[in-house]
């Protein structure tokens, strides 16, 4: 999504400014509140600041411009909402591949106790019918 760079609300005696410098561009990610430019009027020199997180996608008037208040002069395209669903699915991924080799380790001991008692009534009907033979004898 993108997010609008806007020149900020002018003092009443100032009519327009000028874009004096850049200092982030194009493609520089940015987080809120960085400055992103200084704009000049004949009274001031004002900094605007990054409204969102993001990466600044496009500089739409460029140094030495004159703009006037509420212009927009540039975009940034938000990552941050991207890079959290990323990064939750990468989580999520890592949480379920512990998880699921906790469960196999579960049940591979359940697994051992099910055989232990097949084995175990197997052996005992194997020395069951050894102690007849012996008592036969």
């Amino acid at each position: 999504m993108s997010i609008e760079i806007r020149v900020p609300l002018l003092p009443e005696s100032v009519s327009d400014a000028t874009i004096a410098i850049w200092v982030k561009q194009e493609g520089d990610i940015v987080e809120e509140d960085d400055v992103l430019l200084e704009l000049e009027t004949d009274k001031v020199v004002l900094e605007v600041s990054a409204p969102a997180s993001g990466v600044l996608s496009h500089i739409i008037e460029q140094q030495g411009a004159t703009v006037i208040s509420n212009e927009v002069i540039g975009l940034i395209e938000e990552v941050g909402a991207v890079e959290e669903k990323s990064t939750s699915v990468e989580v999520k991924e890592e949480v379920k591949e512990e998880v699921k080799e906790e469960v196999k380790e579960e049940v591979k001991e359940e697994v051992k106790e099910e055989v232990k008692e097949e084995v175990k009534e197997e052996v005992k009907e194997e020395v069951k019918e050894e102690v007849k033979e012996e008592v036969k004898e």
